[in-house]
């Protein structure tokens, strides 16, 4: 009976073996779900390519011809260096013919945000010019331009407030004169002109009425040997201090000046630019428009926007455009210039009143 049972004991084993043996194998855990692949960030969008601003400046003069416009251009190819969303292109455009030709031929580039042209010989064609091209910003230097306000892109810059430079020229020629005797030299008998002028006039009766001053045109601009002659007369005729707005003829009174052997010393003011090389002490002073200043100004307005078009500005001594520095300091007395000083600040504050009535 023992063997059996234990038979029996290990028939029941074998099958608890067998049994574990085909039993389904456990299942396997399932692999925990992939992350999701990261997306990739959305390429950022290409920025805009900063504008570059095109702007021509034709000059009426050869460059060389005139101090004045080899600053204007010194000032407006350093404005170019020093920016480089800036091109400006300068052109010759001296030629009464080549007015409009190549005005228009700057605007046909279809490049240009704003062409420059100076003076009235440049107006007809600007205008003309301007009215077929309506997107481009048309700026005229100083050209009186007729009817402004019915050119929607057409804007008028003046180099210069001519009637407080001419006053506090005038006014300085007043204080200095030793024989009671000065002169103004305009280029030729032009608007411009007459206004500093005008301004010489009052500023030299605001100091001394009883100055004896007298107003001369040589009908030039550019011949130095006319203005020359005519100073050279007037310095043998008592007159000891000669304003001057003759452009590029400026010079020839200058040489006067220095080279004057008779009883008085001969003072020059020039008006526009200095002549320290020729002037060999005799430049009083100097009525100087910084055009360059200027045109470099409406540039900036064209670019933020603050441009005007259809009116004139004057860009005046607020705006950097104008100044009288002495030049000949050491003779001017300390008296003088702080009466000049004050002349100077009254003006500037708007204490002083001066009109545009000229006369011969």
């Amino acid at each position: 009976m023992k063997r059996t049972g234990t038979v029996a004991m290990a028939l029941v084993l074998v099958c608890c073996f067998l049994l574990a043996a085909c039993a389904a194998p456990a299942a396997t855990p399932a692999p925990a779900p992939a992350a999701p692949a990261a997306q990739a960030a959305p390429d950022a969008p290409a920025e805009e390519p900063a504008k570059v601003w095109n702007i021509a400046l034709c000059t009426i003069y050869p460059f060389d011809q005139a101090v004045w416009l080899t600053e204007m251009i010194e000032d407006m190819r350093k404005f170019d260096d020093e920016n480089d969303n800036v091109n400006i292109k300068i052109v010759e455009v001296s030629e009464t013919s080549q007015y409009e030709p190549k005005i228009r031929a700057l605007a046909e580039q279809g490049i240009y945000d704003m062409i420059m042209t100076q003076f009235s010989g440049h107006v007809e064609a600007t205008l003309a010019v301007a009215k077929d091209y309506p997107n481009i910003v048309f700026f005229n230097q100083d050209g009186m331009v007729p009817n402004i306000e019915q050119y929607p892109n057409v804007t008028e810059g003046r180099g210069g407030d001519r009637l407080s430079t001419g006053f506090l020229t005038g006014a300085l020629a007043a204080l200095m004169t030793k024989t009671g005797k000065v002169v103004f030299m305009g280029g030729k008998d032009i608007e411009n002109v007459q206004m500093i002028a005008a301004g010489w006039q009052q500023g030299i009766k605001y100091v001394n009425p009883d100055v004896e001053e007298k107003f001369v045109i040589p009908d030039t601009f550019n011949d130095t040997t006319i203005t020359r002659e005519m100073a050279t007369s007037l310095y043998q005729q008592g007159y000891d201090i000669i304003g001057v707005s003759a452009s590029g003829a400026n010079a020839g009174v200058v040489q006067a000046a220095a080279e004057f052997k008779g009883d008085l010393y001969a003072w020059v003011l020039p008006f526009e630019s200095h002549f320290h090389e020729i002037a060999d002490g005799h430049e009083l002073a100097s009525g100087v428009a910084h055009n360059g200043v200027m045109g470099v100004n409406a540039i900036k307005a064209l670019m933020d926007g603050t441009l005007q078009m259809s009116i004139v500005k004057i860009y005046g001594f607020p705006d950097g455009v104008n100044e009288v520095p002495f030049c000949a300091g050491d003779a001017v007395p300390q008296d003088v210039q702080d009466r000049f000083a004050e002349i100077l600040a009254d003006v500037l504050d708007g204490k002083i009143t001066i009109t545009r009535d000229f006369h011969y």
